[in-house]
C-alpha cells in the first residue's frame, strides 16, 4: 500500500479508499494478534501438561527425562519466536497508527484549504453585494 501511495500523485489518492485500506490492515493485524495468543496458549498448555504417553512401561526413567528436556528445550524456542512475532506485530500496528493519523491530518488539512477558499470567496462576493446598491442609485 506503501508503495501504491507514493506511485500516485496527490490529487488522485482517494482518502475513503485510503481509510478502507488501513482499517482492513488494521483487521489483519488484530488477528494475526489472536492468533498469536491462542499459539502462545497452546505452547504453554504443551509446556505444563505432562505427555500420558511417556508414562507407558515402553519407556525407562532416563528416555522420559530426556523427552522432557527436549519438549521444554523446544517450548521455550516456539515462546521466543512469539515474543519476536508479537513485537513485530506491535511494530507494524504503530507504524500502520502513524500512517493513519497522516492520512485524518492530510484530509484535515486540505478540507481547512478549502474552507479558507470558501472563505475568501465568500468575502470578496460579500464585498461586490454591498456595493451593487451603490451602483443602483448612483
Amino acid at each position: 500500500m506503501h508503495h501504491d501511495l507514493q506511485a500516485q500523485p496527490k490529487d488522485n489518492i482517494d482518502p475513503i479508499k485510503l481509510t478502507r485500506q488501513l482499517h482492513v490492515l488494521q483487521a489483519h493485524l488484530l488477528h494475526y494478534q489472536s492468533l498469536l495468543y491462542h499459539f502462545r496458549v497452546s505452547v504453554n498448555f504443551i509446556e505444563e501438561t505432562p505427555n500420558p504417553a511417556m508414562e507407558s512401561k515402553n519407556f525407562n526413567d532416563d528416555q522420559r527425562r530426556i523427552s522432557k528436556e527436549l519438549m521444554a528445550r523446544e517450548c521455550k524456542s516456539l515462546l521466543s519466536e512469539v515474543d519476536r512475532l508479537e513485537k513485530r506485530r506491535e511494530m507494524l500496528s504503530n507504524r500502520l497508527k502513524n500512517s493513519t493519523d497522516l492520512a485524518f491530518a492530510t484530509v484535515n488539512i486540505e478540507e481547512s484549504r478549502q474552507t479558507q477558499t470558501l472563505t475568501h470567496a465568500t468575502v470578496r462576493d460579500s464585498a461586490a453585494m454591498r456595493q451593487v446598491p451603490f451602483f443602483l442609485h448612483a
